[in-house]
């Protein structure tokens, strides 16, 4: 303040369209403002840039820096050496110093579908209600994931699925390092406690002892752990993207979820995704937190929103379509009695021998009337 000076916030535009560098470099947006067409918060274009309110905006490409003329060049005989298009995104990044997402280079869909405005919300909790759920609560069903680390993330995903509708929403999650079985099993029994009885807990045996964490959890705690399925871990992230894509999960805005969705990437430092693919070798960008991730894919898996089926429509007590439906019960009733009746009596007819009286006790005992 004393020399009245300035601070340059400089860089080279990433992978991830998020956080204070994208926003000051991004002409027509504004932070937090209320989309009308959604209850949640989002980032919506106002004609108005952040770099406005903080920052004065300026950008170059290599080609524009004239002192180091010989950059430019060496840039475009790696280019037309490794064969990248104009279109590619790492050429359009490094070197033009454009944001642009490559969704090949992420592992979830979750970060394009959330720039297209879906797949995000924030829960209003209740006292009540402490997922925050949308209501009815009796349609919704808890599943928490798991995954164990000690150096790595411990980590804890809870997320619900709507019987009546096509819908699974994040609730709640929770990562930290260093800690022991009796404190990350203490971890677990609290956030129960917060947010309900899940119907299964999954979680992934990983390391420390492999089976044997998952038995000490149960024995010290009494949790019911199901060991998690890692098999086909590409072709499951697929089928969880499609469910992205078609709108059916929800993940918190601003969460730790939401972040590692937004930044786990593959490894193609050796390969294209194509060829790792292909050969089985296709794996996540070590350098990039999972944990949350992998809890979430493990409980996805036993979520069944896709078979949700529509609650019936109610009826108000007292009008015309009530007494209409209820006249339509009795109907159905009768005639249900009836066929059991007649059912009985073909029944006794097989039978051959059976005399009048014994017809008539068998009928006094079932009562047809």
């Amino acid at each position: 303040m004393t020399r009245d000076g300035i601070l340059i916030m400089g860089g080279t535009p990433g992978n991830i369209p998020e956080g204070e560098f994208y926003l000051a470099t991004q002409p027509g947006i504004k932070v937090n403002a209320a989309d009308p067409a959604s209850k949640f918060t989002c980032y919506k274009y106002t004609g108005k840039s952040r770099s406005d309110d903080l920052w004065s905006l300026h950008t170059w490409t290599i080609a524009d820096n004239i002192a180091k003329p010989k950059q430019w060049e060496r840039a475009l005989r790696v280019k037309a050496k490794n064969e990248i298009t104009d279109a590619d995104p790492r050429w359009r990044r490094e070197y033009l110093g454009e944001w642009v997402t490559d969704n090949t280079e992420l592992v979830y869909a979750y970060a394009k579908c959330k720039a297209a405005g879906k797949c995000f919300w924030s829960p209003s909790r209740e006292k009540i209600n402490p997922c925050g759920l949308p209501y009815p609560l009796n349609q919704w069903r808890l599943i928490m994931g798991l995954d164990f680390g000690y150096e790595d993330m411990n980590a804890i995903v809870i997320a619900a699925y709507s019987e009546i509708s096509k819908e699974l929403r994040h609730v709640y999650d929770f990562k930290q390092n260093h800690m022991t079985i009796d404190e990350f099993g203490a971890e677990i029994q609290h956030t129960i406690e917060l947010y309900g009885e899940p119907d299964v807990i999954v979680g992934d045996k990983g390391s420390l002892g492999g089976v044997l964490y998952l038995q000490e959890l149960q024995s010290r705690f009494g949790l019911s752990i199901i060991e998690a399925e890692k098999r086909e871990k590409y072709d499951h992230i697929e089928l969880l993207n499609s469910d992205f894509y078609s709108g059916r999960v929800y993940i918190i805005a601003k969460s730790d979820l939401d972040h590692e969705l937004c930044g786990l990437q593959w490894d193609l430092s050796k390969d294209s995704k194509a060829r790792l693919t292909r050969t089985g070798k296709l794996k996540e960008d070590p350098s990039c937190a999972n944990h949350l991730c992998d809890a979430f894919l493990y409980l996805w898996r036993y979520c069944y929103h896709y078979w949700s089926v529509p609650e019936a429509p109610t009826v108000e007590r007292g009008t015309v379509e009530w007494f209409k439906e209820k006249e339509r019960l009795s109907i159905e009733k009768l005639r249900q009695k009836r066929d059991s009746r007649n059912d009985y009596e073909k029944m006794l007819d097989s039978f051959g021998g059976m005399q009048y009286n014994d017809y008539q006790l068998v009928g006094d005992i079932y009562d047809f009337s």
